[in-house]
């Protein structure tokens, strides 16, 4: 499928495979269309869903000649057929240029995701992490080189809500449960806090452990809410043989869930200290709350040294001992309007997918 059919533009092939388990999660769109509607790009799309040899000879025939790059996106790593992958890294092994591969979900499966790259030809990983973390995490497992590509703001899709007075709710979230073994507890928290809210601070709050059916019902919630409540995305730390992860899958039924949290924490503390390096990272989400110029409460965090507190969002502590001040930030509409515009015009600035697909191109 091609995306732009300008000349004397770099020539870029992009996979990706149109999982319906993925259909939910906005950002493989998002990264799509920023390739896609790249100016220096002339992009062409292969859906690894459809027959293997039959889509790549119609890719290659209709830009006439080989693409100057490759790009997997993260979504390529859901394929799990072995007989496809055989097919794929055979065409693949015709095509010169660099070949990237975007990593998905890094507190899980990772050693296998850089095995299938490896064996694919990738000579980039492009990294959800930080750049000093996955430099240590990811560069001792791979010839080629590492590159951080963290989430960031859909501009064209999560656009400026109504402005913050005329929005009917104080918080909001959706979002499901964290699975134990990633360590700690931060979407439990959000859930005490939203009883807190409501019941004692008479709040407006709307969080519910959910997914919404589609980006177009996120974006329009988002739009409802003053502020949304949340967290860095991740795991507490890196595991590239998910061995504390097996080990929790495998006590699921037999422990409570509190259980199986501390045992999560007292074997990466004590019996794996060497996955002390955090998982952590920007949540996509939250540049689609600055898409829409939403506020934000978050635990502390690193946010990939992107998102700093007081000037792109609200900092609340896990303990919630600071949470007298927050609901007093919560009230003022002109302190609501400012952050969310300060934020917004940041992530335009500096912070949109656009950006990021010219970071990698001056990268290559």
């Amino acid at each position: 499928m091609p995306c732009h059919l300008h000349t004397n533009l770099t020539k870029c092939l992009l996979v990706e495979f149109s999982s319906p388990e993925l259909q939910r999660t906005s950002y493989y769109r998002s990264w799509q269309r920023a390739f896609c509607r790249h100016p220096d790009l002339q992009t062409t799309v292969i859906d690894l869903r459809s027959p293997v040899p039959l889509v790549w000879q119609q890719a290659l025939s209709a830009r006439k000649g080989q693409p100057d790059m490759v790009v997997l996106l993260h979504s390529v790593n859901w394929l799990r057929d072995p007989t496809r992958w055989r097919l794929i890294r055979n065409c693949l092994s015709h095509i010169d240029g660099p070949k990237v591969w975007f990593l998905i979900n890094e507190f899980r499966a990772v050693g296998t995701q850089l095995l299938q790259a490896t064996r694919a030809g990738a000579t980039v990983i492009a990294s959800q992490l930080p750049a000093d973390v996955a430099q240590d995490f990811i560069g001792p497992h791979f010839s080629g080189r590492v590159i951080d590509m963290p989430h960031a703001l859909d501009a064209g899709f999560f656009r400026p809500g109504p402005q913050i007075k005329d929005r009917p709710l104080d918080i909001g979230f959706r979002g499901g449960s964290y699975p134990e073994y990633v360590g700690h507890n931060d979407r439990e928290l959000l859930f005490d806090l939203s009883r807190i809210c409501a019941s004692r601070l008479n709040l407006r709050v709307d969080v519910k452990a959910e997914r919404l059916e589609s980006d177009d019902e996120w974006r329009s919630f988002l739009g409802h809410c003053r502020a949304v409540v949340g967290h860095e995305a991740g795991a507490d730390y890196l595991d590239m043989d998910d061995s504390i992860r097996d080990t929790i899958n495998r006590l699921y039924g037999k422990l409570s869930s509190a259980e199986l949290l501390e045992l999560a924490k007292y074997l990466i503390a004590h019996v794996r200290p060497a996955l002390r390096l955090s998982g952590r990272i920007v949540a996509p989400r939250s540049f689609d709350a600055i898409g829409t110029k939403t506020c934000q409460l978050l635990f502390p965090g690193r946010y990939n040294d992107l998102l700093e507190p007081n000037i792109h969002y609200i900092r609340l502590e896990r303990d919630f001992s600071n949470l007298d001040e927050v609901t007093l930030r919560l009230r003022d509409d002109d302190y609501l309007q400012r952050l969310a515009d300060h934020a917004y015009e940041w992530a335009m600035d500096s912070q949109t997918y656009a950006h990021r697909v010219s970071r990698l191109l001056a990268f290559l």
